[in-house]
C-alpha cells in the first residue's frame, strides 16, 4: 500500500485529485484545495475540525471507485471507521501534493504523514502500556473477600467480637 492508498472494506482506495475533483469540492463543499495545499499543517487541522467536508471531499475523490464496486456515497462513509479515516486523511493530503506536482511539497507532506504515522503509533503503545499499568495496578490492589456464608449457618456466630465490642460500647454511652 503507497501513501496515495487507504484500505477501507477490505479493499485499496487512492484518492484521485484533478481539475474536476478541485472544482466539484470547491462548489459542492465550499472547500478550495487551492488553499488547501498552501498550509498542509491548517488542512489537516481544518479536516480534524469539519470532518463531516473532509468526507464530502474524499468522497468526490473516490467516487469513481466506488461505482465501479458498487457502492454508493452513503455506503462509502460508513466504511470509514476512526482509524481508516485517518488513514485516508493521509493519502488525500499526499495525492493532492501529488496533483501540484511539486516535489518539494509533496516530499514535506510525505514528512508530515509519516510524523502524524509515528506520532499514533507513539500515542497507541503509551495508552497501551498505560492500560496494562492500570491493569497490573488493580489486580495488585484486589482484596479477597470472606465466602458468603452457607445456608444454615448463622453469620452472628462468626461476629463474637464485635457483638462484645458493641456491648462495652452501649455500656459506656450510658
Amino acid at each position: 500500500m503507497s501513501d496515495m492508498q487507504f484500505e477501507a472494506g477490505g479493499q485499496l482506495w487512492t484518492p484521485q485529485i484533478n481539475g474536476f475533483t478541485v472544482k466539484r469540492c470547491k462548489s459542492e463543499c465550499d472547500f478550495n484545495l487551492f488553499s488547501a495545499i498552501e498550509d498542509i499543517e491548517a488542512t489537516l487541522k481544518y479536516f480534524r475540525d469539519h470532518v463531516d467536508v473532509y468526507i464530502d471531499c474524499l468522497w468526490i475523490a473516490c467516487e469513481e471507485q466506488a461505482a465501479s464496486r458498487g457502492i454508493d456515497e452513503v455506503g462509502f462513509a460508513k466504511l470509514l471507521l476512526g482509524g481508516v479515516l485517518v488513514s485516508s486523511v493521509d493519502a488525500f493530503v499526499v495525492a493532492l501534493a501529488n496533483f501540484y506536482q511539486n516535489d518539494h511539497l509533496a516530499k514535506a507532506v510525505h514528512l508530515i504523514v509519516k510524523t502524524n504515522n509515528k506520532a499514533r503509533e507513539a500515542a497507541m503503545e503509551q495508552l497501551g502500556t498505560t492500560v496494562n499499568d492500570l491493569e497490573m495496578t488493580l489486580a495488585s490492589q484486589e482484596t479477597s473477600l470472606p465466602d458468603p456464608p452457607t445456608n444454615g449457618t448463622n453469620i452472628s456466630s462468626k461476629l463474637p467480637e464485635r457483638s462484645a465490642q458493641i456491648q462495652t460500647d452501649e455500656h459506656c454511652v450510658n
